[in-house]
């Protein structure tokens, strides 16, 4: 996992990123291919995602230490212990459906912070790139390397969350790794 914590690029390296100034947002990275570890844990993303209560949109994030081992697991969903089965909480008229939801990436934050867990130097795999707030929080969290598919294009509640995300991310020194999403489900094999 490539940064220190409290590591941030130098102006060069910022350059040879796309980036003109340290006010705008970077160029994405170009997406890579997905190479044998990255698919087993998109894979297992895809499943914690399936437990979502979410009727519009499932999200699973998996952060995996250094020796990659997962450290810990989450999908977007209610609150422990907060009934899922109020239509009215998953209505986005009014946004009503942004207060009752946490995401899959501070899911998996609070999951590994209550189980004693440190997401230090951790890589975190997210089947949706992160907002500003879930980006927050693997900076904050000691997350030093992010794998997650390229962000939607046509996201209007997100497309200036997820540009802002890109830039704190920069800044902060964690190395982005971005990956097309497969049209196809996995295919889980050993």
């Amino acid at each position: 996992m490539a940064r220190k914590a409290g590591k941030k690029t130098s102006k060069t390296s910022a350059s040879a990123a796309g980036t003109t100034s340290d006010c705008e947002a970077p160029a994405l990275p170009a997406a890579q291919e997905l190479g044998k570890w990255d698919q087993r844990y998109f894979q297992i993303c895809a499943v914690v995602a399936s437990w979502s209560e979410d009727q519009s949109r499932q999200v699973g994030c998996v952060i995996v230490g250094p020796a990659k081992e997962i450290r810990a697991t989450g999908y977007n969903g209610f609150p422990r212990g907060v009934n899922g089965k109020v239509d009215a909480r998953h209505s986005r008229d009014g946004e009503e459906k942004y207060f009752w939801f946490e995401h899959a990436e501070r899911n998996a934050l609070y999951n590994a912070a209550r189980s004693g867990v440190s997401t230090e130097g951790c890589c975190a795999y997210v089947s949706l790139f992160p907002c500003a707030e879930c980006a927050r929080a693997f900076i904050q969290s000691g997350i030093t390397e992010l794998h997650a598919y390229v962000p939607p294009e046509r996201d209007r509640k997100y497309a200036r969350s997820f540009e802002v995300s890109r830039q704190m991310l920069h800044e902060a020194g964690v190395v982005l790794k971005l990956f097309e999403k497969p049209k196809e489900p996995f295919v889980i094999q050993p």
